[in-house]
């Protein structure tokens, strides 16, 4: 008994007519000790075997209880349904302390309470760290779920549920909001030529170069193959075709390299600019740009165009 943590220092002499009530507790594998939304009156410490803790019955184990560990004590403390379900992952030994039992033994000895006090925040502590974790892992599959994998930049998906938001945005606050396309030259021959690794080296120098001329309030997206698209809150068509000059400008003049470190050729952008009128909807925002991008395309590429 005094192995355990719970009763550590505590003289069990002193509380052994207390002792006498405890409850030895043996659960077979598969038997449910608390449910989830049920109520609990019994603080539990594993003595053998595992116990493992699930947002629900039929749901993915979350964690495991170790061997000295306590089980239900927050729900004896604040008298709510449990939060989660409590499995026997295999035969398991507990020992079980009823809520009057345990506030009889925090009153008979000063020791037993800071115990309680140690494990509860060692608990609380354990929590706020698998909640964490599962705040970063959501946020990871979340960005994951929303980035290109190979340039960095905002993907397709992205995309059609933000520029949505950001045109509804500008519009309810009077600003313009313009629209890029930008496709990279002859990107089929390069390919070809230099090979699909030499083609993912200038796919990210593109998404590099809008990085570099881009502001923070910007949002640069790969739409699919080597097509990329910008959204420019607050700019108008002048203004947008300005930072596209100087995007063309910043990809003309990049040095690409191979991942070994061997120099590429160097390759050029068209452009197509676009802004978003009164009864602009996403859709024909992207087919004007996407208009203006064909006709830098047919007047010579390497260029930038806008709508009309």
């Amino acid at each position: 008994m005094s192995e355990l943590d719970i009763f550590c220092d505590v003289d069990l002499d002193a509380v052994a007519d207390l002792l006498d009530d405890l409850i030895c507790r043996r659960m077979s594998r598969g038997d449910v000790l608390m449910k989830a939304g049920e109520l609990n009156s019994s603080v539990y410490v594993l003595l053998r075997g595992r116990l493992g803790v699930l947002a629900d019955k039929d749901e993915e184990l979350i964690s495991e209880i170790k061997v000295g560990e306590l089980i239900g004590e927050i729900s004896v403390l604040d008298k709510r349904p449990c939060s989660a379900t409590v499995i026997a992952l295999e035969e398991c030994t507990l020992l079980e302390i009823g809520e009057s039992l345990l506030w009889s033994l925090v009153r008979a000895s000063h020791e037993f309470a800071r115990n309680m006090l140690i494990l509860l925040a060692e608990r609380l502590r354990s929590i706020r760290e698998q909640f964490g974790k599962r705040v970063e892992m959501s946020k990871a599959t979340e960005r994951s779920a929303s980035l290109d994998a190979l340039t960095g930049l905002y993907n397709r998906r992205w995309l059609d549920n933000v520029l949505p938001l950001e045109m509804s945005e500008c519009f309810s606050k009077g600003r313009a909001l313009s629209f890029v396309m930008m496709d990279i030259d002859h990107f089929k021959k390069y390919n070809d030529t230099w090979g699909h690794q030499a083609g993912d080296c200038v796919l990210k120098e593109v998404a590099n170069a809008l990085k570099f001329v881009l502001r923070d309030v910007d949002y640069a997206a790969r739409y699919g193959g080597e097509e990329f698209c910008v959204i420019l809150p607050g700019v108008d068509v002048a203004g947008a075709r300005s930072i596209g000059q100087r995007v063309c400008d910043h990809v003309r003049q990049a040095e690409i390299c191979s991942e070994s470190g061997k120099p590429l050729p160097s390759v050029t952008i068209s452009i197509g600019v676009a802004e978003m009128g009164p009864k602009e909807t996403p859709y024909t925002l992207i087919e004007k740009a996407d208009r203006a991008l064909y006709r830098a395309k047919r007047g010579g590429r390497d260029r930038v165009c806008r709508y009309p």
